[in-house]
């Protein structure tokens, strides 16, 4: 599905943009419709720095390096503007939630996702915690990176499987 946008075009980098950020990130629909171009920061690594988070709390979430160079060229494609908002319509409108669940709507159908899986901004935010887990990443650092005031919350979106239980059981117990 990432690769479908057009990068071309506007449209299509915004949509890149805003795709990977959720890929990328688990942020929320509601946070990454309310990021504004300070929010981002490119220095070193780079970092969004999410303000309006769903609990009150603001977090710094750091760039993968493909994120910040598709964000950079984002950035630069949409210009400086009357307002602050980071993704824009082409009318230079802050974007809706709408928008963006049917952009990513439409990009499911285009590749055929959609009839695999759910294809919204949720599933991004789920699959980013499954990814990170199955990757090893603790999961307090996760919780701080998706804004979870709980890990009771974060292990909604995290399934244990069977097998995840069996690799388990052996670890921590070597030479005991």
């Amino acid at each position: 599905m990432l690769d479908a946008p057009d990068i071309t075009s506007f449209i299509g980098l915004r949509d890149l943009a805003f795709m990977l950020t959720f890929a990328h990130t688990g942020i929320r629909l509601s946070e990454l419709t309310s990021l504004r171009v300070q929010d981002l920061s490119f220095e070193d690594k780079g970092a969004i720095n999410v303000q309006r988070a769903k609990n009150r709390y603001a977090r710094r979430i750091p760039l993968t390096a493909r994120l910040r160079t598709v964000l950079k060229a984002y950035v630069e494609e949409r210009g400086v503007l009357d307002h602050d908002m980071l993704f824009i319509s082409v009318e230079n409108q802050p974007i809706t939630n709408r928008t963006i669940q049917d952009r990513l709507k439409y990009y499911g159908e285009l590749t055929g996702v959609s009839k695999e899986v759910t294809v919204n901004p949720h599933a991004f935010r789920r699959t980013f915690c499954r990814l990170k887990v199955e990757s090893g990443t603790n999961i307090f650092v996760l919780q701080r990176l998706t804004g979870h005031q709980s890990l009771e919350v974060l292990k909604r979106y995290v399934q244990i499987y069977g097998k995840d239980l069996e690799d388990a059981i052996e670890q921590g117990f070597d030479g005991i």
